[in-house]
């Protein structure tokens, strides 16, 4: 049996449910334990495979991921150790690969660790969720790539079949 550790911060839920998505989508064989990284828990080397997920705020991986990395990636070089960035820039096609995404590859270049697996996941995009400040940067982002800066219900970007193959490939690290 294969002890999985799956540690994910995220702002406004999303990032939990892909990470929900990718242990349902791993061998039930699996022993899983699932955690935000502010509650992760201390014996990490006890792992034998490790997933980091983090969405982005304000152009950055969200400290609590990068100060857990920072202090953690000793031991996380040693392990199968897999990054999960999920943001919004990946709803194109042409940035969701970590070799594409900026902000994956920014990340990827200014840490110590060095993740055996590294994947990009789109978020959704739900103004309702975001405070004044916010919801104006998105907007004006998004008006500024033509994207919808206006929608009646929250939009979905994350691909779904490509979390579930992510979760396979995991599996077989």
């Amino acid at each position: 049996m294969t002890k999985v550790l799956i540690l994910y911060s995220s702002i406004d839920g999303h990032t939990k449910k892909i990470v929900e998505t990718i242990k349902e989508n791993l061998d039930s064989k699996n022993i899983i334990s699932l955690s935000t990284i502010n509650n992760a828990p201390e014996n990490i080397e006890n792992f034998d495979k490790i997933l980091i997920a983090s969405s982005i705020r304000y152009w950055k991986i969200l400290p609590v991921a990068r100060k857990f990395v920072q202090e953690n990636h000793q031991i996380l070089n040693t392990k199968k150790t897999a990054f999960v960035n999920i943001n919004l820039t990946a709803r194109k096609t042409w940035k969701d690969t970590p070799e594409t995404n900026a902000y994956t590859k920014k990340f990827l270049l200014k840490t110590p660790l060095k993740p055996k697996l590294t994947w990009v996941f789109a978020w959704k995009l739900d103004y309702s969720l975001y405070g004044p400040l916010d919801t104006l940067m998105i907007k004006l982002i998004m008006k500024i790539t033509w994207w919808p800066t206006k929608t009646p219900e929250p939009i979905e970007y994350t691909n779904w079949e490509k979390v579930k193959e992510f979760a396979r490939d995991f599996d077989t690290l």
